[in-house]
């Protein structure tokens, strides 16, 4: 979380500016060298300190580039179906990184030292391993966008964003006031998550769950919140509906936060909800900034859920410490806190689909282009998104 917020800059400007699969490979590959630094844990732990330096570094590379990929390669009606699976394929890769521990690392590696070590040095070597075979074949094929936009919306953005830089595109956003504060409320919902799976097993092991079972326990919680955000996009598509679609989100996570009784049914549902909200993240910043790139507008929201998260963990890891019961309410309320902050952002603030618009008014203007100056007219956005200086024509269609 601290390495995030540095480099996420960079790495937006490498997504936007250089493209998608230079920014995406820089990640890839950065992964792959963290992965294969820490397998020398055994000569040394420093090792394993800088390797998980470089996974840190690498991290926003990844993170801030499913709306991007999305947009450059698919139309209006499979976008949020791409964002979803690639904002999950994130969540799978940290279900995995719960599930694959417990089949290496034993309870009873606690008291054995030899076997400990052992242990966590195949345990990295194989994360190692299927890194490099994910790497190779990304590099090979993967392109940056196809020969012809696949979309209304981004045959104009390649022109809009001709004269854009990083610096104007952020200012863009900070005066972006419905666009901010719908960042701040899913980056309140994001954190939530974040922290949650960071302290879980930390809360947990105070009812006598062990390690392993934290790990599984993890997993079923990311795994659901896979199926929650690939129905969440499947609803988008068909209803593009964000404001209701992120308060039930909200109130949903909310209201089976309380439940203790059933601990696993309660993550189940809980990730089912409050995972979904990843996906209608990112496409919502996306529609509410354009023609802002998609990597600036999912890296700032990503900055505002890593800032709050690392906040969150550092009020609770002390308070954890304590290892009484009463604590881990403690722990819950604030929780809840930060989920109800976001709740009411979401409920009094207006919702403005700026891409949406800007797609329906070219279909409505016949086929032919919309002006730039009648485009800020339309949305009234002159003065909160950067625009060219001169009026700009996108050609007919």
């Amino acid at each position: 979380m601290i390495a995030y917020l540095p480099v996420n800059f960079p790495s937006v400007f490498a997504l936007d500016k250089w493209g998608s699969r230079y920014g995406v490979l820089i990640g890839i590959f950065l992964t792959t060298l963290g992965l294969w630094l820490r397998c020398l844990i055994n000569q040394n732990f420093i090792w394993v300190i800088v390797g998980q330096t470089v996974l840190a570094v690498a991290q926003p590379f990844t993170y801030n580039a499913p709306a991007k990929i999305s947009a450059n390669w698919f139309g209006e009606k499979e976008r949020l179906y791409s964002t979803s699976v690639a904002a999950n394929a994130n969540t799978l890769g940290i279900a995995i990184g719960y599930f694959i521990p417990a089949l290496f690392v034993k309870d009873e590696d606690e008291f054995n030292v030899e076997d400990a070590k052992n242990h966590t040095w195949q345990l990295m070597m194989c994360v190692a391993i299927i890194s490099t075979i994910i790497l190779i074949p990304v590099a090979i094929t993967f392109k940056d966008k196809p020969p012809t936009p696949p979309s209304l919306s981004q045959q104009g953005s390649d022109i809009l964003k001709l004269d854009q830089s990083l610096k104007k595109d952020l200012i863009s956003l900070l005066k972006n006031k419905g666009f901010m504060l719908t960042c701040i409320a899913n980056g309140g919902v994001m954190s939530f998550s974040y922290a949650f799976t960071t302290v879980f097993a930390q809360m947990i092991s105070i009812y006598g769950f062990t390690a392993s079972q934290s790990s599984w326990i993890g997993t079923i919680y990311l795994l659901a919140g896979i199926v929650g955000g690939i129905l969440a996009s499947v609803y988008l598509t068909h209803k593009p509906k964000y404001k209701f679609c992120s308060i039930f989100i909200t109130i949903a996570t909310l209201g089976i936060s309380l439940s203790y009784d059933f601990l696993m049914v309660a993550c189940v549902f809980n990730g089912f909800f409050c995972l979904g909200i990843f996906s209608v993240a990112y496409e919502l910043g996306v529609e509410m900034s354009f023609p802002i790139g998609e990597a600036t507008s999912g890296g700032l929201t990503n900055s505002v859920a890593n800032v709050f998260g690392f906040a969150l963990v550092m009020a609770m890891t002390p308070i954890l410490e304590r290892a009484e019961k009463q604590d881990v309410l403690i722990t819950t309320l604030i929780l809840l806190g930060v989920l109800l902050i976001s709740l009411l952002l979401f409920i009094f603030t207006k919702f403005d689909l700026v891409r949406l618009k800007y797609e329906q008014d070219k279909l409505n203007n016949t086929g032919f282009g919309l002006s730039m100056d009648k485009f800020n007219q339309s949305i009234n956005l002159k003065d909160e998104n950067f625009s060219p200086n001169g009026p700009i024509v996108v050609e007919e269609i």
